[in-house]
């Protein structure tokens, strides 16, 4: 019988892979964002910028759930893609440049079913210079959507574009439309510095046995598990000390069976690490 020893490490990150080059120095800083930066929009046009979409769902009247409803701050209104479409963009372009590093979602109220909002998309900015779209973040399986419920999204971004874009490469399983209620974007508004721990070159640990299984909880809750030798353990401390301190790789590699492949390997994010936990097994 295996007595199981928990060694939690809840390390509760402020994102704190968001590096700037001059205003970010250490990963506790705290960090502060502006409110909504998109005017509350009337038209595609009005009253300042542009609101744009790769198709609208059109009505046999003719109305329309056009781009701009996604940007009026009323989440009783919606853009939707054409009918039958599940896939999409949403964009909105500023009259100035702006540099986004956090933006929202709402699902609409009344909906006509919580699998009609996005599951996997890119958020990305439109280079001018480079002439093509540049992805700001990533995200997959995000499913767990309610009526009438705001998620949030932050990542790192130094860089200031005029034009942003929800790129959705797949609905929660809607047939008939892709629909967002609401969408917002924000910029950083202030950066409080506080003191970074110093983090030791080699892990303090005190596991026991020859084996740990890790759980690390994702920023966007998904869980994942790991069966490591406590050597593989302690790299992966190390490897997340020296991240932490703003040095090393930004992901941490794991092996995973390969099944019919020669190899197969997992590579986890530093910035999408919410938090982890360690269990020692002792004999």
């Amino acid at each position: 019988m295996r007595n199981m020893k928990k060694i939690i490490i809840c390390l509760v990150l402020v994102f704190s892979a968001v590096l700037f080059t001059s205003n970010l120095k250490s990963s506790a800083d705290e960090i502060t964002y502006s409110a909504n930066v998109i005017p509350a929009m009337t038209s595609d046009t009005s009253p300042s910028g542009v609101a744009s979409a790769s198709s609208v769902y059109t009505y046999s009247s003719g109305a329309t759930l056009a781009a701009w409803k996604a940007f009026d701050q009323v989440n009783t209104t919606s853009w939707a893609a054409a009918y039958g479409t599940t896939t999409g963009w949403l964009a909105y372009e500023f009259p100035d440049d702006k540099c986004i590093c956090k933006y929202t979602i709402t699902s609409r109220n009344p909906v006509a079913s919580i699998k009609e909002l996005p599951k996997n998309w890119t958020f990305e900015a439109w280079d001018e210079e480079a002439t093509q779209w540049v992805v700001l973040d990533t995200q997959t399986n995000i499913s767990n959507w309610e009526l009438s419920v705001t998620k949030e999204f932050t990542f790192s971004n130094n860089k200031y574009y005029k034009k942003y874009r929800l790129n959705i490469t797949a609905n929660c399983g809607f047939s008939e439309a892709l629909i967002i209620g609401e969408v917002e974007m924000m910029e950083i508004d202030s950066i409080t510095s506080t003191p970074t721990p110093t983090p030791s070159a080699t892990p303090v640990t005190s596991f026991q046995g020859n084996t740990a299984d890790i759980r690390i909880t994702m920023v966007t809750g998904e869980i994942k598990e790991y069966t490591l030798t406590i050597d593989k353990v302690d790299a992966f401390l190390a490897w997340y000390d020296s991240r932490y301190a703003g040095s090393g790789t930004n992901y941490f590699v794991f092996s995973k069976d390969a099944t019919s492949y020669l190899s197969r390997s997992e590579y986890l994010v530093f910035d999408k690490i919410s938090s982890f936990e360690i269990m020692d097994y002792n004999k």
